[in-house]
């Protein structure tokens, strides 16, 4: 039995809860709307809007809205590789502001990915 069933009374009004301000979303409200009519999911708030955002807020709290390209995430990494190997740079001193030691980049750069 299905309680506060998500129901769009036409099809314009399905497509306005999926006007989002982002693709990511967008992509999480159509999925759930989607889990929804094919009685996966049962929805019971009349804002899957918010629902949606809610969800958005906690991805983006572990992966960077809009993404980061490969050929960014190798920028970062050589920039990495360069700042802590020099020294007229990477002083002493730069654990105190950066919070991570130049072992501690070195081995942060080496997750991120070679283009």
């Amino acid at each position: 039995m299905y309680i506060n069933r998500l129901v769009f009374s036409s099809e314009h009004q399905r497509k306005s809860a999926c006007a989002m301000p982002d693709i990511l979303t967008e992509a999480i409200l159509d999925a759930l709307i989607s889990m929804e009519e094919e009685e996966e999911l049962v929805i019971t708030t009349s804002v899957p809007r918010q629902l949606a955002g809610r969800i958005r807020n906690r991805i983006a709290n572990e992966i960077p809205v809009p993404p980061i390209s490969k050929t960014e995430l190798s920028a970062i990494r050589s920039l990495i590789f360069w700042a802590v190997n020099d020294t007229r740079f990477f002083d002493f001193e730069m654990p105190t502001p950066t919070g991570l030691t130049a072992k501690e980049f070195n081995d942060l750069a080496a997750k991120l990915p070679i283009e």
